[in-house]
């Protein structure tokens, strides 16, 4: 990140509940039109990767729970850009993953 944010910055930007992660990266909550994104942050403008979860409580505990390393927890949908879809998710819903690309969730 070429200079590091702060949180009210993030807020301004509409990201809810800002948090840093232990990994230095920054982490937060972003309404998208139909889920909920678990962000990380790489600049003021530009999210590097992000995990779409049905609800914002379970991205919210998600978040609060989540070191950095590997997945986030819970019954997230999809990681993007990677488009890797949960393997979990995928089971309780087998018509919508079809050819779906299943994350490693064993890590």
């Amino acid at each position: 990140m070429p200079e590091q944010m702060t949180k009210e910055q993030l807020e301004e930007l509409g990201y809810f509940m800002p948090r840093l992660l232990p990994t230095g990266e920054w982490a937060g909550l972003h309404q998208m039109m139909f889920t909920t994104g678990l962000c990380i942050i790489d600049a003021p403008l530009s999210i590097k990767t992000r995990w779409c979860y049905e609800s914002l409580g379970g991205a919210l505990v998600a978040l609060l729970q989540w070191d950095g390393q590997g997945h986030p927890p819970g019954l997230w949908i999809k990681q993007k850009p990677e488009d890797l879809l949960n393997p979990e998710w995928a089971r309780a819903h087998p018509e919508q993953a079809i050819d779906a690309k299943l994350a490693d969730t064993t890590r």
